[in-house]
């Protein structure tokens, strides 16, 4: 049985309306969720970063790994990442919380994905593929306890998807970081077993695009659910 759906796929593949589509459903099942997002935790350890950092004539403040382009209300800043281990402390955190899960609530997690990184010098890459995740995910021992979504979009798509967002992340960082590539090698996909399901999201209809979450929410994940609370 699960208590944690791990949504996955590169920037404006469709991993926020995929979570707000599956806690509709969860709710509306009687479970009780808890949402967890690398973009939020990337969000305030720039924040920390930065703090102590002048500002830019443009208003940015760069620090020792990585530059807060414009503030915000959260899940609005603009952020860069200027040496990986920022962001890959806050990728094992996350799947480190499911190994220590205790509480009844089903866990939400989206967690962004694409080609490693190398900053270059001393800089730790940035080590967000697919095939990463799932080395952490053997790290902490957690496949058996989570399902886990791999949402497809070409890069053209999402460009397109990211430009009418309200929060869309700053340009530069989606081009820098957010191209094509990282996905699921087909050695994890095995590995993940039927905890797997990777989704095409070339839908722009959004009554289309819930009936495809609906089909695999009550065909792939339900059966998996730990009983509902009381």
């Amino acid at each position: 049985m699960i208590d944690t759906i791990l949504i996955i796929g590169n920037g404006g593949a469709g991993k926020s309306i995929m979570v707000w589509y599956l806690s509709s459903l969860l709710t509306e099942n009687g479970f009780d969720i808890h949402y967890i997002s690398d973009r939020l935790g990337l969000e305030e350890a720039v924040i920390k970063d930065t703090q102590n950092a002048p500002r830019q004539p443009d208003g940015s403040k760069v620090g020792k790994r990585s530059k807060l382009i414009a503030d915000g209300p959260p899940g609005h800043k603009k952020v860069h990442v200027l040496d990986g281990s920022i962001l890959n402390n806050i990728h094992d955190g996350m799947i480190a919380r499911i190994a220590g899960k205790k509480q009844k609530e089903i866990f939400l997690i989206e967690y962004a994905t694409g080609p490693e990184i190398s900053f270059g010098g001393q800089k730790e890459p940035l080590r967000q593929t697919a095939d990463s995740l799932v080395g952490l995910i053997k790290k902490y021992r957690v496949r058996g306890r989570m399902f886990l979504i791999e949402i497809h979009v070409p890069v053209g798509i999402r460009q397109q998807r990211q430009s009418h967002r309200p929060d869309a992340m700053a340009s530069e960082t989606f081009h820098a970081y957010f191209g094509d590539g990282g996905n699921m090698s087909p050695i994890t996909q095995t590995y993940l077993g039927n905890h797997y399901y990777r989704l095409v999201n070339v839908e722009e209809d959004n009554d289309g695009y819930f009936s495809e979450v609906r089909y695999l929410y009550e065909t792939y994940i339900a059966p998996k659910l730990q009983t509902k609370n009381p």
